[in-house]
């Protein structure tokens, strides 16, 4: 924080970085207000004062598309009218709406558990997210909340375990107690009020190099035999938001210089 703070004085870099305060510790993640939260509303009232309307918590139903463009999105019982449109969400969902659903394949995904815990006293940590690399722990990924909850009676925090899709779960809310206790972050006069597990399914998609070629393939032949969509950000499989801000970046680049 002292870091970003002095970096903050700088013109250069002021508008490049964001904290919640500038005191030091976890304390400054997960604001209840501001914060990254910030960047988001500043952009979005830009985008608001040029006239873009926000649909949050819409579905689109449909896609109706005529020589090879979409001519309208079906959007919470409403057809939009389309003249370009901007996707970035997986492109097996265009392919889906769009009657090319047979050539996408699922991902193989990793069934997770969550094991939600409450203690008599806090963690012995000042971090909010640890990822545990050894490989004989079964936690992967531990989110201390206390930010979120306030400054209770109660301590929370929750474990993420990621199996394959036969993986047994069975007792896995004690044995994950145990590592945290193996670990330091629970004292041994840390009572445990509260332990409890939630099944995720599909929890995570496991990153193949073939499921990967192959969705960039299918997203550049949906680029293909649509005129009017651009497909970016998850589309093509770049996730971060960073890989995705460039590939737009350059997709505009491209497209000024063949006006040019």
């Amino acid at each position: 924080a002292a870091e970003s703070e002095r970096l903050k004085k700088e013109p250069r870099y002021d508008l490049s970085l964001g904290f919640h305060g500038a005191y030091p510790g976890a304390q400054k993640l997960y604001p209840r207000a501001g914060g990254m939260g910030y960047w988001v509303e500043f952009l979005m009232d830009k985008l608001r004062a040029a006239g873009v309307s926000f649909l949050p918590g819409s579905r689109i139903d449909a896609l109706e598309t005529r020589s090879g463009q979409v001519s309208g999105l079906g959007v919470g019982g409403k057809t939009l009218a389309v003249d370009e449109l901007i996707w970035s969400a997986p492109a097996a969902l265009f392919g889906h709406l769009s009657g090319a659903s047979g050539q996408f394949l699922p991902p193989r995904f990793r069934q997770t558990l969550l094991c939600d815990y409450a203690f008599e006293k806090p963690l012995d940590t000042a971090c909010y997210y640890i990822n545990v690399h050894d490989p004989n722990c079964r936690g992967a990924r531990i989110t201390v909340c206390e930010n979120l909850t306030g400054s209770g009676e109660h301590h929370h925090c929750t474990v993420e375990v990621i199996g394959d899709a036969d993986a047994d779960f069975s007792g896995m809310d004690g044995i994950v107690l145990d590592e945290l206790r193996a670990m330091g972050l629970v004292a041994a006069d840390n009572t445990c009020l509260y332990q409890g597990t939630r099944a995720i399914a599909a929890g995570f998609p496991v990153p193949e190099l073939e499921y990967h070629a192959r969705s960039l393939a299918q997203a550049a032949d949906l680029d293909e035999a649509f005129g009017n969509v651009r497909f970016i950000g998850r589309a093509p499989n770049r996730f971060f938001m960073r890989d995705v801000l460039d590939h737009a970046w350059r997709l505009s680049a491209m497209e000024s210089s063949c006006v040019a």
